[in-house]
């Protein structure tokens, strides 16, 4: 019953996409190929990180075409002048659940998913320490349902179930029993790999260093022969979980080597949220809607603030977090692990905000400066909140909850609260004009107030009474929670809108005549669409990129643009040419890598430069002009004009020379490609900077590429390691189960078997 509660909220909480009420699908929302959308009923946006669509859904539906075609996603041919795929990351090229970007609709099912998995692995874990049913049925529900999986749909959220499936493998390893502790290493092995395969790094490593600092907590109550039991039994899981994802591990690498990381490679130590956006980690709206008031504050704050926010919490579960402190404090109920939790989200949001001192604390491990910590790491801080909070829950359930305990916990709420409401009043004060401002804000502090009563009323009620009325206010604290949250995962539903209609005829035309050359967009089609669509696109909007890349676009290019997202918008430099100034100054080094096509939005007008330039206008619909340059380069071509080139596909082409020569493929040059001429292995050189030249002989000769990451056999062979020994602790975890368990009999001497 628990765990289809679960299911039911988390569906619930769809509901509106589901029902089809409103469209979520950011093929929708982020290719610019939507011409009569429909806004929601508040302002705003239904989600903060585009990358939901253009790479979670773009190359995830790459990858998925390229599985069910019997390819390995090894590369991606239709992103710049070709990048890895796997590699990146982003795609979730190996995760399982890559399969449902199939159709469009996938994504939806995709997020519904991962919010199933983390509400059941969080109710599990909440029951193996030891707290009700009721406690873990508020915490599945509050995990499925939490701050990041409502505001952020990118890949970031894909390892977030993993954490306390994570934690469940490690508590199953503090048991004495054997049986318990190979079920700890499949969960933590199993876990750690589909946390890898996932498909995000930052998140992973920082839910895996929460997972450290749980371990260490959890050491307290353990003699020193059961730490270096548990100790082993973590390490040979995590060592399993390492050899199982070892493929993907080696393609990451293989790609951070020769790849331009963009800000990570400078760090972010030092780089915060606004203080004034502490409010919104438990009045999620105090603000407005996602975006939806941001331009009328000319500082930029509110803008800031919304780019770069990665969860919040809701009142109720602050409220029941400050009450399980005062119980750890009053009455030392699991104050170890209370008071540890609650450490963990002081350093969490000191780092976030950069409180002086102890905001540097956590940039000390090595490693964190170099992850966007303030955006990635709220799934930790949010867990340790719900954990603490159906603690109180559960202290209420057994009857150990005191009248002092209640009002120190509401004192200290509406202290917290009123804190971040000064720092807040800064901000919403710049907020002139904004519409309905004030309607947000007010309706936050009620919502928030009324939920501090409602639980602290439920908290005080069994106080000196027994049985029946402890189980009353436990089924009400329970059904605040999942109210409040249910409540605030909604909201972002009302800014989606009611209506898209997507205008797929560009894409269409472009399928028939692009053939193996390039488009370049100003609009629509944005990056990576084309490679949802399987046709060329040399703008790129990922990270990493190929450093050869990034620096050919700053000097031939768009040097005015960002090369990590050259989406040909005006969006990176607010000054200097314009990325149609750009493409008209650099006009022949786009012929030069291949772009046949420029994209613009049908209503921009370009004036007589594309006649002056030779390009022809092919195509024209409601949403695109299509232009055809008229020199672009082919993507083979033989140094020697003597020659007749024939390429069968992107990786393949026959030659006919008269003597010997060599052929350029305008493919970006990477390590991993291999090529073949006739079926003997020829070595690969690089050409104009950035692409592959191989050289041919005399005659007939039939070229054919290939490419997989350096040191790719032995992260399969690994991985194969890995699977055996999984197999193994996962088929005698089974064998143990099964057998018939010894028993005591009344003399009590333990019968053999």
């Amino acid at each position: 019953m628990p765990f289809l509660a679960i299911v039911a909220a988390v569906v619930l909480a769809n509901l509106p996409a589901l029902l089809h009420l409103v469209s979520t699908n950011p093929l929708d929302l982020q290719s610019h190929l939507d011409p009569l959308s429909v806004q929601g009923a508040l302002a705003g946006f239904p989600t903060i990180d585009p990358n939901n669509g253009i790479t979670a859904q773009a190359l995830g539906h790459l990858a998925s075409l390229d599985w069910i075609s019997g390819h390995i996603p090894w590369w991606n041919p239709y992103e710049g002048v070709g990048v890895p795929l796997a590699g990146e990351m982003a795609s979730t090229a190996f995760f399982p659940l890559v399969l449902l970007q199939l159709y469009s609709g996938g994504v939806i099912w995709f997020d519904l998913t991962l919010e199933i998995l983390a509400g059941l692995s969080t109710y599990l874990l909440i029951r193996q320490l030891g707290l009700g049913r009721g406690a873990a049925l508020a915490a599945g529900v509050a995990f499925a349902l939490n701050g990041t999986f409502s505001w952020l749909t990118a890949a970031n959220i894909n390892p977030i179930p993993f954490l306390p499936l994570l934690l469940l493998g490690m508590e199953l390893g503090r048991s004495a029993e054997a049986p318990a502790r190979r079920w700890s290493r499949v969960l933590i092995g199993l876990s750690l790999a589909l946390s890898i395969y996932a498909g995000f790094p930052e998140t992973t490593g920082i839910d895996t260093l929460f997972a450290g600092f749980w371990f260490l907590l959890r050491l307290r109550s353990l003699t020193r022969n059961e730490m270096l039991l548990w100790f082993r039994t973590t390490l040979w899981g995590v060592g399993i979980g390492l050899l199982i994802a070892a493929p993907l591990i080696v393609a990451f690498l293989d790609y951070v080597v020769q790849g331009d990381l963009g800000g990570h490679a400078i760090g972010f130590a030092g780089v915060h949220l606004p203080r004034s956006g502490i409010a919104m980690l438990s009045l999620p709206y105090v603000f407005g809607a996602i975006f939806g008031l941001f331009q009328w504050d000319p500082t930029g704050t509110l803008g800031a603030i919304w780019s770069n926010v990665g969860g919040y919490v809701t009142p109720a579960l602050v409220a029941l977090a400050f009450l399980a402190i005062a119980g750890a404090v009053i009455r030392k109920t699991d104050r170890w692990l209370r008071l540890g939790l609650s450490l963990w989200i002081v350093l969490a949001l000191s780092t976030t905000f950069g409180i002086p001192g102890v905001g540097a604390v956590l940039d000390l491990i090595p490693g964190i400066s170099h992850t966007a910590f303030f955006r990635y790491a709220p799934p930790t801080w949010e867990f340790a909140t719900i954990v603490l909070a159906v603690m109180a829950i559960d202290d209420v359930a057994r009857g150990r909850v005191t009248a002092s305990m209640v009002w120190s916990g509401v004192v200290v709420t509406l202290i917290s609260w009123l804190i971040a409401g000064a720092l807040a009043l800064r901000l919403i004060g710049r907020l002139r004009g904004a519409p309905h401002i004030h309607l947000y804000a007010g309706a936050s502090v009620l919502w928030a107030v009324l939920l501090l009563g409602a639980v602290a009323t439920a908290a005080l009620w069994p106080t000196g009474r027994q049985g029946r009325h402890r189980t009353q206010a436990t089924c009400a604290l329970v059904g605040l929670v999942c109210l409040d949250v249910l409540a605030m995962f909604l909201v972002p539903s009302f800014s989606a809108p009611t209506k898209a209609t997507r205008d797929t005829r560009p894409t269409q035309y472009l399928q028939a005549y692009l053939g193996l050359a390039r488009f370049f967009t100003l609009g629509p089609i944005q990056p990576d669409y084309g490679s949802y669509y399987r046709i060329a696109e040399a703008n790129t909007a990922d990270l990493p990129v190929p450093q050869l890349w990034a620096k050919y676009v700053a000097a031939h290019l768009a040097p005015n643009s960002n090369p990590i997202t050259l989406s040909g918008l005006q969006v990176n430099v607010a000054t200097g040419p314009s990325p149609w100034q750009q493409f008209v100054s650099h006009f022949r080094n786009y012929e030069a890598i291949g772009v046949k096509f420029l994209v613009v939005p049908r209503a921009e007008s370009l004036g007589p430069t594309p006649s002056r330039l030779g390009m022809i206008r092919v195509f024209t619909d409601r949403v695109a002009t299509i232009y055809q340059l008229p020199h672009p380069a082919p993507l083979f071509q033989s140094k020697s004009p003597a020659c007749r080139v024939q390429a069968e596909d992107s990786e393949s082409v026959v030659v006919t020379c008269p003597s010997s020569t060599t052929i350029t493929r305008r493919e970006m040059y990477f390590p991993g490609w291999i090529a073949s001429v006739n079926g003997r292995a020829v070595p690969i050189s690089r050409a104009d900077s950035i692409f592959q030249a191989v050289p041919v002989p005399r005659g007939r000769s039939t070229i054919r590429f290939e490419y997989e990451p350096e040191y790719i056999s032995a992260g399969l062979v690994a991985a194969l390691v890995g699977l055996l020994l999984l197999l193994v602790e996962l088929a005698l975890s089974v064998r143990a189960r099964n057998q018939p368990r010894c028993e005591t009999p009344t003399g009590g001497g333990v019968v053999g078997p």
